[in-house]
């Protein structure tokens, strides 16, 4: 019967008008009639051609739902979706979990604002949170001829499951170290009686905070406590970003250092045994990173609070000379020594190299550089110690050539990077047995931590300092050539801004010595001198630069140079002689990615902004690279720049 009445109507439709033609009407207004009766036929058969692709839609939602009422019905939520998200069909038990009025054609990312589409293909179920319930969503895929490929969705509360192990993980016990960094320098000099006046100060702000946390503390030294309470209570210390540092840091005690502390949290282990020794692995951090700052470490993952105050040299020349005796007891025992930096190496990377080299060749070693391409900043006195010195040429290698060289005896020394993400050859790296690390960088997440020794000293102008001091006493008589003996130098000079900051009296006796060995000052400013190209790129990106929250200055270097990383690093240096500026970051473009370079004053933290985007450094100077275009890079960074500074 349907279909007779829709012919009636196409007849009808068709017909009119030529009935009006007939009948000798006017010829614009039958024109008129008849364009809008084709209209109406079209829409006609376009309603019909998509109620016949709905019919077979729903005849194929019938199919894979297999029994209508049980699923329409349903308590579940149930959804369909396309493979972009899109809502093809849900049941009434979706309304109630949801605000939202229009459901269908909807993207679920709309209706559930935290369900990440991106977990459907990877995992069967996942958890999600809504409206304040946790819902277990699980998955069948299926392939459909008229439909494509959809995506069924059983959605299943959980909420009070989620709610017990919550409430279950927030009680769990944290442990905490608190260490007084610079005890011996604030109370060492004092009576005992101003001594424990004092002391008694810091313990009761101690106690009087882990009371608040309803936890405890215990004093098992005199600069140092154990502290104990529950895991819900570190959400606290974080919001308030661990402000018991700059507490501590106000106590006046009449002297002219202010008191520092160090804290290291271990959460989220396995037991109270593991979350003891995250406590000791943070505080080792925290104390290698310079101290006053708190590092909290759950499980893998490493968080960072604090680290505003300079560090203040405490590494001894005992040390010092227990590190150089076991380091030239372990070179005696390997037949190989590999010595690698890391990528895009600067002159202290490839100082410290070169110093490595001739320190294992003095003690009859086979010696490799490990290094795949030499930057644009080394690349001087890299070519002059290739040319000059014929071992070199032979020796430095690709870790490509280096594994072929590998035995079971082999060692390989890293230097100026402590962290494998930073390597010039992490797969090369992760294959050695045995590895030793020299660095003098504050220390981050990702450590090279399998290592038979490791001499991280933060307190170091830089690692041709460590290296130097460490020639002096295992190979005093070494004969060096006056090319190597200009490498390190040019390293600390580098890093010290020629012996501008972070310069102690260690760091002119390494000078002093390298000097003795041939080092020609003369020669090393020469390395540091910047072609008339690369001097308009720098001034250009001085003159474009802008200024943030009035003391923070952001310059890019857009021009795709090999001097990028160098031009960078001498542009924040420079812009950091305004008067205004407390840090800076200059970003430069490089053939993958953007390199940034940052700097400041020691007011402004920016190794914390750095290790935010996967870089490190020092409190004063630091940088990072990013896989990202110049614009994201700047708002990244800006994003971060309102957030600490």
């Amino acid at each position: 019967m349907r279909n007779f009445i829709r012919v009636l109507i196409i007849s009808y439709l068709i017909l009119l008008p030529l009935v009006f033609h007939l009948l000798k009407l006017n010829y614009i207004l039958t024109t008129i009639i008849f364009i809008v009766n084709m209209i109406l036929l079209a829409l006609i058969l376009a309603y019909r051609t998509i109620e016949k692709r709905n019919h077979n839609r729903d005849r194929e939602l019938k199919q894979i739902l297999h029994i209508d009422n049980e699923v329409y019905n349903s308590p579940l939520p149930y959804i369909i979706i396309d493979n972009k998200g899109k809502i093809i069909w849900h049941n009434d038990s979706v309304k109630k979990i949801t605000d939202v009025v229009k459901i269908n054609q909807n993207y679920i990312f709309n209706i559930f604002p935290k369900f990440n589409i991106e977990n459907l293909y990877t995992k069967d179920e996942y958890i999600y949170s809504n409206n304040g319930k946790y819902f277990k969503t699980i998955k069948e895929n299926l392939n459909t001829k008229d439909l494509g490929n959809v995506i069924k969705l059983y959605m299943v509360d959980v909420s009070d499951r989620e709610q017990i192990l919550q409430n279950y993980s927030a009680k769990e016990l944290t442990i905490g170290i608190i260490y007084i960094d610079n005890f011996e320098d604030i109370f060492g000099m004092e009576s005992n009686i101003d001594q424990n006046k004092n002391l008694a100060e810091i313990d009761r702000y101690i106690y009087t905070l882990l009371n608040k946390l309803n936890g405890f503390a215990e004093k098992i030294d005199d600069y140092k406590y154990l502290i104990f309470f529950e895991k819900r209570y570190l959400e606290f210390l974080k919001r308030r970003r661990f402000d018991i540092l700059d507490d501590i840091k106000k106590m006046d005690f009449g002297g002219k250092l202010p008191v520092t502390i160090s804290i290291g949290v271990g959460s989220e282990g396995k037991n109270v045994k593991e979350n003891y020794y995250n406590a000791k692995n943070a505080m080792d951090i925290a104390l290698g990173r310079g101290g006053d700052q708190a590092v909290i470490k759950s499980n893998d993952k490493l968080s960072f609070y604090g680290g505003k105050t300079k560090a203040v040299e405490k590494r001894t020349k005992v040390k010092a000379r227990v590190i150089a005796y076991a380091l030239r007891s372990i070179i005696d025992q390997a037949d190989k020594i590999f010595i690698m930096g890391h990528r895009s190496p600067d002159l202290d990377c490839f100082g410290a190299a070169i110093g490595m080299y001739r320190i294992s060749k003095f003690r009859n070693k086979e010696a490799y550089i490990v290094m795949d391409r030499a930057s644009s900043s080394i690349d001087l006195i890299y070519r002059k110690i290739r040319d000059n010195i014929e071992e070199y040429d032979m020796n430095i290698i690709s870790s490509k050539d280096a594994r072929k060289l590998v035995t079971e005896n082999s060692i390989c020394i890293v230097v100026d990077t402590h962290k494998y993400s930073h390597v010039e050859s992490e797969d090369f790296l992760r294959k050695m047995e045995k590895k030793v690390v020299i660095d003098h960088h504050r220390m981050g997440s990702d450590v090279i931590d399998d290592t038979i020794l490791s001499y991280i000293e933060t307190y170091a102008s830089s690692t041709c300092e460590l290296i130097t001091e460490i020639i002096s006493y295992i190979a005093e008589n070494l004969k060096m050539n006056k090319l190597e003996a200009e490498a390190l130098l040019s390293g600390i000079a580098l890093d010290t801004k020629h012996f501008s900051v972070k310069t102690g009296v260690r760091t002119f006796e390494a000078a002093a010595y390298l000097k003795r060995k041939g080092a020609d000052t003369e020669m090393v400013s020469e390395l540091f001198r910047n072609n008339m190209k690369d001097l308009k790129i720098k001034a250009e990106a001085i003159r474009e630069s802008e200024m943030i929250n009035d003391y923070v200055a952001i310059a890019k270097i857009e021009e795709l140079t090999e001097s990028a990383n160098l031009i960078a690093a001498q542009t924040a240096d420079e812009l950091l002689n305004t008067k205004s500026a407390k840090a800076t970051f200059v970003f430069s473009q490089l053939e993958s990615g953007i390199h940034i370079s940052a700097r400041s004053v020691g007011e402004v933290d920016v190794q914390s902004v750095m290790e935010e985007l996967g870089g490190g450094g020092h409190l004063n100077a630091s940088g990072a690279r990013l896989n990202t275009s110049m614009e994201e890079a700047v708002e990244k960074v800006k994003k971060l720049i309102y957030k600490h500074f």
